[in-house]
Formats: structure tokens, C-alpha cells, sequence
């Protein structure tokens, strides 16, 4: 909120530029965020539910079935087998979990890459609003170029790393389709990941 009552106040043909390249950045850095954050919380929510919460129902009623402790542990062995073969462990799945690491190191990069962003915008803005009202139109204009370049370098940033995130999650997705032995819920991660097939267009 803070950032953008500053953005209201270059609104002036004084700083054009940099007016500009702030609200690009900024609205790159929204759009790029939204498409991770969508990765991050269908991957959280396919472990969760998919893999952690069935897993361990189907061993609560292994379980109730044994009886004696061998049994127990086949249950338990099952058990585990299931979350490795769910979380991407298990042998085959190399290719899944690949990409998955990928793409999550990507997020880590982007939130680095946010935070400059964001904060090259503050003092952007506050330097634009020290101006006094006084001081001619050029000098205000010289002033803004270095946070201009600045923001542009960081936007250039911003659209490498976008693209390599594109390229890896069509890679995931090339991969969870290619999965041998794919189960419904792995069908319905790679449903929910590309529900309206934009990745998928944008591959061909």
C-alpha cells in the first residue's frame, strides 16, 4: 500500500521513464509470482492430501486387520513404500522429482529477485517524492534515469527466469505424463498444474 500511494505521486511528466519501468516490473513480478505460487500450493496440497492423509488411512486400516506383528510391519512397510512411490521417491520417479527440485529452486531465486524489485521501487519512489516542488523538470528527469536502469535490468531478470520456469514446468509435465505406472491422483496433479493446457499451448 505504501509503495503504491508513492507510485500515485509520480504521476508526472517529469519521471515518464521511470513511472514506467516501475509499474512493468512491478506487474512482471505479480504475474510471476501468481504462476509459482499455483505450482507451490498444488505440489503442497498433492503430498498433503494425495500422498500423507490416503497413505496413512490405508495404514490405519492395514492395521486393524493384522494379527500378529508381522503383519504389522508388512502394513508399515507398505506404508513407506507408498510415500516414497507418492513423494516422487521411489525408483522411475528420478525425472519427477528432478524437475520438482528445479522449479522450487526457481521460486527460491525469484523471491531474491522480488525483494530487489520491490525495494529498487521504494527508493525509487521516495527519491521521486524528496523532489521539492521547486526544482526544475530536468533535474527530476536526470534523477530518475539510474533507478529507470536499474529497474530495467531487474525486469530483464525477471523475464530469463521466467522463461527457464516455463521450460522446466512443461519439463515436469513431460515427465509426470511419461510416469509408467501413473495413478489417478498423479493424473489429477497434472490436470490441476496445466488445468486450462496454457503451458501446453505455449509448448507447441
Amino acid at each position: 500500500c505504501g509503495l503504491r500511494m508513492s507510485l500515485r505521486g509520480l504521476r508526472s511528466p517529469a519521471s515518464p521513464e521511470l513511472w514506467l519501468e516501475m509499474r512493468t516490473t512491478l506487474l512482471r513480478t505479480a504475474l510471476l509470482r501468481h504462476e509459482i505460487a499455483h505450482l507451490a500450493q498444488n505440489i503442497q496440497s498433492y503430498v498433503m492430501f494425495e500422498v500423507l492423509d490416503t497413505s496413512w488411512a490405508k495404514l490405519q486400516v492395514g492395521w486393524r486387520a493384522c494379527t500378529d506383528l508381522d503383519q504389522v510391519i508388512l502394513q508399515h512397510e507398505r506404508y513407506l513404500a507408498g510415500l516414497e512411490e507418492g513423494a516422487f521417491l521411489a525408483r522411475g520417479s528420478e525425472a519427477v522429482l528432478s524437475g520438482v527440485s528445479n522449479l522450487l529452486n526457481l521460486a527460491l531465486e525469484f523471491c531474491a529477485l522480488q525483494e530487489q524489485a520491490c525495494a529498487s521501487s521504494f527508493e525509487a519512489a521516495e527519491a521521486m517524492m524528496e523532489v521539492e516542488a521547486d526544482v526544475a523538470d530536468l533535474f527530476q528527469a536526470a534523477r530518475s534515469r539510474p533507478f529507470a536502469r536499474s529497474l530495467a535490468e531487474c525486469r530483464g531478470q525477471l523475464d530469463t527466469l521466467a522463461t527457464a520456469f516455463v521450460q522446466k514446468l512443461q519439463a515436469l509435465l513431460r515427465a509426470l505424463e511419461e510416469q509408467p505406472e501413473r495413478s489417478s491422483d498423479l493424473s489429477f496433479l497434472l490436470c490441476r498444474l496445466d488445468f486450462n493446457t496454457y503451458y501446453e499451448k505455449r509448448a507447441g
